[in-house]
């Protein structure tokens, strides 16, 4: 992202969790200028490394690092860092979890974003280093496979600066409140209803209930997709704010049952969602081929999360899980606000006479007169 307007420069990015830049861990110091590392060389380090424990399921004791004044993570000139020296090669990649388990992390920009009125973000990310998972029978392995868990995320929320889901589980995003999440899934969890591993889907459960990783809260999915661990790989997400009614037809357009609970204007317990009939847009997610969509689904951004004033923190979360895990990286990434007016359609004009005459002010519709 380069702010609200091209060339104003980007603001860096939080680092939540077991997120960090390549190489840049507890254990070494690394430098973006190796061998080098002059004293205008930047280095990077972190204090700690969360290893929480799990009981019956729970999560205990964890910590959860991060980026901002006072954490665990920073990232200095080698001069203010002397006598301590960098032994390797910061990045060039953003690492949200490395290849082990029990991670989450999450990457947000620095500022706000502006989503509301559209959106259209491109990102090159790499899925790699698996681990290896073995049956086992008559003390002997069989059917190994080299297989990682569980796959990333690009997230829009305005919950905190500092948000991260649930450890270990749901690709980092699922607990997030007042979230929309696109996630890139690499594994089959059967308990949340997904098609069988490698597969895209968008999910939200809206502004005032956790974000979650069942399918049941999903808008839209699509499992026709290359296999997503498989070197780079680029993708697009566009959000439009209104509705092309030529792209209904296409085939890669997708409303699932849950669509319907924003369209009834659902959650009436609790006052009731914003009404997704005024106003829906579309959002169309790229792999590879950035100009033919793999999935598009309705969507009304500004009915669904309660932003700030249009705005969202905008980044990518990512997990790993017990007995499988792997390194999700990402490589490049850009960001770019639509600022996209909403179609106005003027109503008609009933009976032509009094109270229900055309006024003629601008945009009116005096046809029927």
């Amino acid at each position: 992202p380069t702010g609200v307007y091209g060339g104003e420069g980007n603001y860096g990015l939080y680092l939540i969790g077991d997120a960090n830049v390549e190489n840049c861990n507890s254990s070494v110091v690394c430098c973006d200028d190796f061998p080098t590392c002059s004293s205008t060389s930047m280095a990077c380090s972190s204090t700690v490394h969360p290893n929480p424990s799990y009981e019956n399921g729970e999560v205990k004791d964890r910590r959860v690092p991060d980026n901002l004044p006072g954490g665990e993570k920073w990232v200095e000139s080698v001069a203010d860092m002397s006598p301590i020296q960098g032994s390797i090669l910061c990045g060039p990649a953003l690492r949200l979890t490395a290849s082990s388990p029990r991670l989450s992390g999450a990457a947000w920009y620095q500022r706000q974003v502006e989503v509301g009125e559209g959106f259209d973000t491109t990102f090159k990310f790499r899925v790699a280093n698996p681990s290896l998972r073995c049956d086992v029978m008559d003390d002997a392995f069989t059917k190994c496979r080299s297989r990682g868990a569980d796959g990333f995320a690009f997230v829009l929320q305005n919950d905190k600066r500092e948000a991260l889901g649930a450890a270990g589980r749901e690709l980092g995003y699922g607990g997030i409140t007042n979230s929309l999440a696109v996630e890139f899934d690499t594994y089959f969890n059967p308990e949340l209803l997904e098609p069988y591993e490698n597969h895209i889907s968008v999910h939200t459960r809206g502004f005032r209930n956790p974000n979650s990783a069942d399918q049941t809260y999903s808008l839209g999915q699509t499992s026709q997709v290359r296999d997503l661990t498989d070197g780079e790989i680029d993708v697009r997400i566009r959000f439009d704010v209104n509705l092309d009614l030529s792209l209904l037809d296409d085939p890669h357009f997708v409303s699932s049952p849950f669509v319907s609970h924003f369209l009834e204007n659902a959650d009436f317990v609790n006052g009731g969602m914003a009404d997704w009939g005024l106003g829906m847009g579309l959002l169309r997610v790229y792999v590879e081929n950035l100009v033919d969509p793999v999935l598009i689904v309705p969507l009304n951004m500004e009915a669904t999360l309660a932003l700030n004033h249009g705005r969202a923190w905008a980044g990518f979360t990512s997990a790993t899980g017990f007995n499988t895990w792997q390194v999700h990286d990402i490589l490049e990434w850009n960001f770019q606000s639509l600022r996209q007016d909403k179609a106005y359609y003027p109503p008609p004009i009933v009976g032509g006479e009094g109270a229900f005459s055309c006024s003629g002010v601008a945009g009116s519709d005096c046809s029927n007169e």
